[in-house]
């Protein structure tokens, strides 16, 4: 029974965090779904972790590369991050 609370809890967390980084985009419905799901990723704890690691100037290097390494379902090593240039793209 508490269980089950529990994971009404958690499940209304998760909606409450969707609905607020959904309303805060900008642009068509799919994207918006997309950038909140992606920030919702940003938020793991681990994640949060592994970015403290890295610099000012590196953390939105770090995420990019996480993002796009995540979307290719490469095995992702937060070393890896550190050979890539700060160059734009």
């Amino acid at each position: 029974m508490l269980s089950r609370l529990f994971q009404r809890i958690a499940t209304k967390r998760l909606e409450k965090r969707f609905r607020a980084h959904f309303e805060r985009a900008s642009g068509p419905v799919l994207h918006r779904n997309a950038i909140a799901v992606a920030m919702m990723e940003l938020e793991d704890p681990w994640v949060s972790q592994v970015l403290a690691e890295f610099s000012v100037e590196e953390q939105p290097l770090f995420l990019v590369a996480y993002e796009c390494r995540k979307g290719s379902n490469h095995n992702f090593s937060p070393c890896e991050c550190k050979s890539y240039s700060l160059t734009p793209f």
